[in-house]
């Protein structure tokens, strides 16, 4: 596609941003910049981090009707919240329940999720199967509800999600209530289900660089080496989960491949280019050496 024909080069940048609180840690404009860069239209968008709280979410949206932002990924705590202020969503975000891209239509704001797609191609990567296993999901968030109906689609024996918010995890399972089972968060359930499932998959901010880094509710002696555990976490790379994982013996990923897949995803639908997978992983893996 001839992006020049998109875009007046005389006008400023259009501003991609993603948003969400916190969001120091996010890796998205490294990986974004990367991408733009590679396909030579970096005179054409800028990407950036932007830390918008609950309160000034409305506020946020009013700026991309107004054309100070063009596009925006959507993170923690915002992929529902936000969806109130959009003109529509797409039908895979309807049937999620959240949005992780938000991008323009003529003059409409429509809210996507590129979540569902980028999970099920960071496991295939990692040849991680669904099909005839036993799940469970920790948090009823927006990654969570992403990666709930992909699980639900590529038949799972079954599928336990664990919350400590009971409306969110029952929002969650409306439409899956035959497919999925919401259990009580205690310790002694989350030993149990823990032991009995084939594969384990943190949708929690627990272990997250900051505040949560380093905490996890999962310890190698209540896991085995048949197990596989799938952390979305992506920053740090590797977090306490998947040590404990690790000793244990159990395979293990971390959320960096489903960032870059749900990324290149968005960077498609904002610029109508598809970037390059290679650089954008190189782009990560230089920034995280250091």
């Amino acid at each position: 596609m001839n992006i020049s024909k998109r875009i007046n080069p005389e006008r400023e940048k259009r501003r991609l941003v993603v948003i969400g609180s916190p969001i120091s840690h996010s890796l998205s404009p490294i990986i974004h910049n990367a991408a733009l860069k590679s396909a030579g239209i970096e005179h054409l968008y800028s990407y950036e981090a932007l830390l918008v709280k609950d309160k000034s979410l409305q506020g946020f949206v009013q700026k991309m009707r107004n054309k100070e932002i063009y596009g925006v990924n959507v993170t923690i705590p915002h992929k529902t919240a936000i969806i109130p202020y959009l003109d529509r969503i797409t039908s895979e975000a309807s049937s999620i329940g959240a949005v992780n891209t938000v991008f323009r239509e003529d003059d409409k704001l429509v809210g996507h999720n590129t979540d569902y797609q980028g999970f099920l191609m960071s496991l295939n990567d990692a040849q991680i199967k669904i099909k005839g296993k036993t799940v469970l999901i920790l948090g009823s968030g927006g990654s969570a509800r992403a990666i709930a109906p992909a699980i639900a689609a590529n038949n799972p024996i079954e599928i336990y999600l664990m919350s400590r918010n009971a409306d969110s995890a029952n929002d969650l399972a409306k439409g899956l209530e035959k497919k999925i089972k919401i259990i009580s968060s205690d310790e002694n359930n989350l030993k149990e289900f823990v032991a009995n499932s084939d594969l384990i998959i943190n949708c929690t901010p627990l272990g997250m660089k900051g505040k949560l880094e380093g905490q996890t509710l999962i310890y190698s002696n209540m896991l085995n080496k048949n197990q596989t555990v799938v952390d979305l976490v992506y920053n740090p790379n590797k977090t306490n989960l998947l040590v404990e994982a690790e000793k244990a013996g159990c395979k293990t990923l971390n959320g960096l491949s489903m960032l870059i897949y749900q990324a290149a995803l968005s960077f498609e639908l904002f610029t109508g280019i598809k970037p390059s997978l290679t650089i954008m992983k190189e782009s990560l893996e230089d920034f995280l050496k250091y």
